[in-house]
């Protein structure tokens, strides 16, 4: 990978900082697709709750079997989402050593002026730490943006343990050479942008991503508006959508009279 970083780079004469950069996009759209199937998986996890619950009262035999019916009969496995993370991890940290080889080998001296403003040397290290703090903090906003677009509210652990590791994982970077900095804040930019579009419900839909429960809507055929719902009274729906109509006054057919008809001369 070295090595056709390094035609590309004399080929078409680009800048070291936007052929990293590219990299580290064009990688993260490739596993996009691991991406969207990991978000369309929890959907469906998260919508298995209720009938995952019951297993609470089997023993672990009968509890891992029922676990894998249920998952079958919504067409998934239980190591499905854990598989496509597992699959983007060589390709991700191969350009992560390959990267981090072109910056600390001599040989490869124009990394040392390829790159612009305080980072012109992509060979050493950043002296403000404004390149590994803006990367662990691309990171936890990604992270955040992930938790919100698969819609599961994570556990008190996992949440912070997200964050704990931005904040390693920023601190890590502070060893790193500024031009692995820079692949790593484009990964996790882009990242972050891929999961913020999968929070758009349009996207969603045209990934076949199930999007979140719609809520009740009321409709009122007389002059009075219909109340609005108590929030803290349980609502039980019986379909994914429920129409409340109000009626019309009732009418008292005891008062009214009938005409005879006119003969026809």
């Amino acid at each position: 990978m070295n090595l056709g970083l390094e035609v590309l780079q004399l080929k078409y004469d680009i800048p070291w900082w936007a052929l990293i950069a590219g990299i580290s996009v064009g990688i993260r759209l490739g596993l996009a697709y691991f991406t969207i199937k990991q978000i369309r998986i929890s959907m469906i996890v998260k919508s298995m709750e209720k009938e995952l619950e019951s297993n609470h009262s089997m023993d672990l035999a009968e509890s891992l079997a029922n676990q894998k019916a249920i998952y079958q009969r919504h067409g998934i496995s239980m190591w499905q989402n854990f598989s496509y993370s597992i699959i983007q991890i060589p390709f991700v940290l191969l350009a992560f050593w390959s990267i981090r080889g072109l910056c600390i080998r001599p040989e490869y001296v124009d990394l040392a002026s390829g790159g612009f403003w305080w980072f012109r040397d992509l060979t050493a290290v950043d002296p403000y730490y404004a390149l590994p703090v803006l990367t662990g903090l691309v990171m936890l906003i990604s992270n955040e943006i992930f938790m919100k677009a698969t819609g599961t509210s994570a556990g008190v652990l996992a949440r912070y343990g997200s964050r704990a590791f931005s904040v390693f994982f920023c601190w890590l970077c502070t060893s790193f050479p500024m031009g692995v900095n820079i692949y790593w804040l484009g990964t996790s930019f882009s990242m972050g942008l891929i999961n913020l579009l999968l929070c758009w419900d349009r996207a969603r839909i045209f990934f076949k991503i199930p999007t979140k429960s719609p809520q009740i809507r009321y409709i009122s055929l007389s002059d009075t508006p219909a109340p609005a719902p108590d929030p803290k009274a349980p609502v039980t729906l019986a379909s994914t959508t429920t129409t409340v109509i109000n009626k019309a006054p009732a009418v008292d057919y005891s008062k009214l009279t009938v005409r005879p008809k006119k003969s026809k001369k």
